[in-house]
């Protein structure tokens, strides 16, 4: 579970900065901010959605490459 959360920080960390950008460019073309804060809110909840469930998929779901070497397996 902590690559889970590993993994849901860093995407949301780095897609963060990525987004102020973003948001900065739309108002300065001449969007209304509240819609483009919605639509970004929208972005940044799907990508949180996405990693999650790609996190937990890894954690619960690890390669057979790291399954090897543990005592279960034999």
């Amino acid at each position: 579970m902590a690559l889970a959360l590993a993994a849901v920080l860093a995407a949301t960390r780095s897609q963060t900065r990525i987004l102020r950008r973003y948001l900065a460019r739309l108002i300065a073309v001449g969007i209304p901010p509240r819609w483009a804060r919605q639509v970004l809110l929208c972005q940044h909840a799907a990508l949180t959605a996405v990693s999650t469930l790609l996190g937990m998929m890894i954690a619960v779901f690890r390669p057979s490459s790291s399954r090897r070497g543990s005592p279960a397996s034999c």
